[in-house]
């Protein structure tokens, strides 16, 4: 029969147990250095497709924190409220995205999710590795 000897477990078991302890304020941290990320990136590319007239917009993204019950807790980030005229900013970037009436869109969204993700994965793993080596 076979055997199987390992070394080094008890320091990997020790690291585990810490986890256990820290993990609800290691995922929100992850969770908020994720959606910096994205908020710098809804900002400097709205601002970089001349999608600004006052600001509003740009000015308002922000992140909506949610701690799920079900799917676990999540981190949206998206243009807030209203600008000074008393138009939802969503509301303006989705037609800026896709388009209204004979205007078509630029899909900028879809350059924010490009440009974000691995930045965003980087600063996730950066929490938990400072996590793991606690």
């Amino acid at each position: 029969m076979a055997k199987f000897i390992s070394t080094g477990m008890t320091d990997v078991i020790d690291r585990l147990d810490r986890m256990a302890g820290v993990s609800d304020s290691m995922k929100r941290e992850m969770l908020e250095s994720a959606a910096n990320v994205y908020v710098d990136t809804w900002k400097r590319v709205i601002r970089a497709k001349g999608h600004v007239r006052s600001g509003d917009m740009a000015n308002s993204v922000d992140t909506v924190f949610s701690d799920g019950n079900v799917g676990g807790a999540t981190a949206e980030v998206y243009p807030q409220g209203k600008d000074r005229k008393g138009v939802r900013n969503a509301e303006k970037a989705f037609l800026l995205h896709y388009g209204w009436g004979k205007k078509k869109g630029d899909h900028f969204v879809d350059q924010i999710e490009r440009e974000a993700v691995e930045p965003a994965v980087e600063a996730m793993e950066a929490v938990m590795d400072r996590y793991v080596k606690e």
